[in-house]
Formats: C-alpha cells, structure tokens, sequence
C-alpha cells in the first residue's frame, strides 16, 4: 500500500484541481455553444421579423421563401452545434469526469465530490437527457416557425387548411424529433455507464 505523505498528498490535489478545472472549462465551452444557439434563434425571429414587415418588398425573391431558407439554414445549424456540444466537448468532459473519479477511488481520503455527483439511479446530476432538453426546445421553435413559413407559403389564401396541417404536421414532426433525441441521448448515457462500470467497477464510495 502507498504510505500517504504530504508530498503525495500535493500531488494527488494537484491532479485533483487539473481534473476540476477540466471539466470546468468544458462546461463554459458547452455554455458558449448554447448561447450561440440562443443568439442564432433570436437573430432567426428578428430576419425572419424585418422581411415580412418590408411593404413594399424590395427584395426580388418572395419574403416567405427566403425566411424558410432561414429557418432550414438555422435549423441545420443548430444541429450541428448540437453534435459539437453533446457528442465531442461532452465525450472531452465525461473523460475528465472519469479520471476524477478514478482518483477518488485510489485516494479514498479525498472528499468524494464526483462520486456525490452520480446519483442512486446512476445518472450525472448534468446527464446527456437533461442536457438535451435545451436543444430540443430550440428545435421546437424553429420547427413551428418553419412550419408556418411554409403553411403561408403555399396555401396563403386557405387559413383553414393553414390550421388543420400546421397543427397536424407541426405536432408530429416535433414529436417525432424529440423522440428521435432522446432516444440516441439514452443509448449514449447507456454507453457511458457501461464506461463507468469498466473504468471503476460499482459506484459506490466507502
């Protein structure tokens, strides 16, 4: 057994605090991404907002078929912002997260701040599922307004089919994104867990 001195000590706080301040820069990383997102679906509403509001058009293309090219072009976006966040810098940060644990696990008179982290039910307190709800929303809004960029754009003089399909189509295609979602984010989270067991065995401290 290693004899716990005060050098070994300091050398194990200090990876400690490397592994702290990883996952803390990642998590500003995933910040800056989902403000990134915020500011694109604001700037979507007010482009979409000041061409419909040019009267007369100036614009040689019609103001509802350039803002369902927004919407596309915001939406396309977004999920790539989506996959950098959730897939590449969360993968960067559950591997930091990993070796905290880890060396909780060899040093077990460190205070079990990661291991307190991972609930009974086996799920970060900052899980993929949770994580995704932000961009599902996102999504959500973008697809409702795509939705009725469209409805306008073909059936502009019949407001009850505007209605009928709108709601109908709208209501499903979201659905059906939401599902598709979360569904991937708990094969992931599955995935992960199986890491943990690998890395740590049984996440049990003490």
């Amino acid at each position: 057994m290693h004899r716990i001195t005060s050098e070994y000590r300091l050398e194990v706080y200090a990876q400690l605090e490397e592994h702290v301040e990883g996952i803390q820069h990642f998590d500003v990383l995933q910040c800056v991404l989902r403000k990134m997102s915020i500011t694109l679906l604001m700037g979507t509403f007010a482009a979409i907002g000041f061409l419909l509001s040019i009267n007369p058009p100036i614009l040689p293309f019609s103001s509802i078929a350039i803002s369902i090219f927004i919407c596309i072009f915001s939406f396309l976006m977004n999920t790539i912002i989506l996959g950098i966040d959730l897939i590449f810098i969360e993968r960067l940060l559950m591997s930091t997260f990993i070796d905290a644990l880890r060396l909780e696990k060899e040093n077990p008179w460190l205070f079990p701040i990661h291991f307190h982290m991972v609930n009974a039910s086996r799920k970060h307190h900052g899980s993929l599922s949770k994580k995704l709800r932000f961009y599902i929303g996102y999504s959500k809004d973008l697809l409702f307004l795509l939705f009725v960029c469209i409805s306008f754009f073909f059936f502009l003089d019949y407001w009850r089919w505007i209605v009928f399909l709108l709601t109908s189509i709208t209501i499903l295609c979201i659905w059906g994104y939401g599902q598709l979602l979360t569904t991937l984010a708990a094969k992931s989270e599955k995935r992960l867990y199986k890491n943990f067991e690998k890395e740590l065995g049984k996440l049990d401290h003490g």
